[in-house]
């Protein structure tokens, strides 16, 4: 029920265009894990769970397209600097998250905001409940790294969350010696993603607790959990941990093929040529 993807398990790589470096839980781009490893491509909904560091004086992701994703930034450390074609501008800070709805097509660059520190994110994308909707974006400061549980997104928006148009709760969690327990709204066949991350790295983080239908395993820092069916997990540590929880509805798997997304784009009304451009790649 309980599958662990290890952090030496993770793809490792270092981009020197963007001097960023980063450990993918699944298949990205033309980086490949290998065939035995569960969950290559995706899990549930979710296609992408990286964990990326930019370097400082503004290193990051050039301009680039995105398509029919709902595209997550959890910063950890540091400061990330968000631009679009959207015209939508931000510096988000250590305890924010932004959600970027790629929807029919955006285009946006993801640089560190700082000259002096790296900055430290998870990247999450995860696939929306309907395709064909406009882009949008919008990010939220939560100051959720020192408190217990904090809801980061959620189809409806529940207490204070960004609200994300896919079927997935995040929450941000901070575990230091009493246990975190988090229920799922899908019910006991919701599928689990809890992510340990290296925030803060030391040897104290090591050995967070995570139990989830009868099971039980336990994380080192970097190492993610991926639980097939639960209606709750518990998160027990002696130490602090950062970790970045998942809740995922039943929704299969029906990634859209370039192919399909451009179909889809020339049956729309009013959509213009860069939204088609920024499908490709995607």
């Amino acid at each position: 029920m309980i599958h662990v993807r290890r952090q030496k398990e993770r793809l490792a790589a270092f981009d020197k265009n963007s001097d960023c470096e980063a450990t993918h839980c699944f298949d990205f781009a033309d980086l490949k894990l290998p065939a035995c490893a569960a969950h290559g491509r995706n899990f549930r909904t979710c296609r992408v769970l990286n964990e990326d560091r930019l370097a400082a004086g503004g290193r990051g992701f050039d301009e680039h397209g995105h398509a029919e994703y709902e595209i997550f930034s959890v910063v950890l450390a540091g400061r990330l600097r968000h631009a679009d074609d959207l015209g939508n501008g931000a510096d988000v800070p250590a305890g924010a998250v932004q959600r970027t709805s790629a929807g029919t097509g955006v285009r946006h660059s993801e640089r560190n905001a700082s000259d002096d520190d790296d900055c430290h994110l998870l990247q999450i994308w995860v696939e929306p409940k309907e395709a064909g909707l406009a882009p949008s974006h919008e990010c939220r400061d939560f100051r959720w790294l020192d408190r217990p549980k904090t809801l980061l997104l959620s189809p409806t928006a529940a207490g204070g969350s960004l609200r994300v148009r896919a079927e997935v709760y995040v929450w941000g969690c901070c575990v230091d010696g009493e246990d975190v327990e988090l229920a799922s709204p899908f019910g006991r066949d919701a599928g689990w993603a809890v992510a340990h991350t290296t925030r803060g790295a030391c040897a104290a983080c090591d050995g967070l607790l995570c139990v989830a239908g009868g099971e039980k395993t336990t994380l080192q820092r970097g190492d993610t959990a991926f639980v097939d069916a639960a209606a709750t997990v518990v998160l027990r540590g002696a130490a602090r941990a950062t970790v970045v929880v998942m809740a995922f509805g039943d929704a299969p798997w029906a990634e859209l093929s370039v192919q399909d997304k451009w179909a889809r784009f020339l049956d729309g009304p009013g959509t213009a040529s860069r939204r088609l451009a920024a499908s490709l790649g995607s």
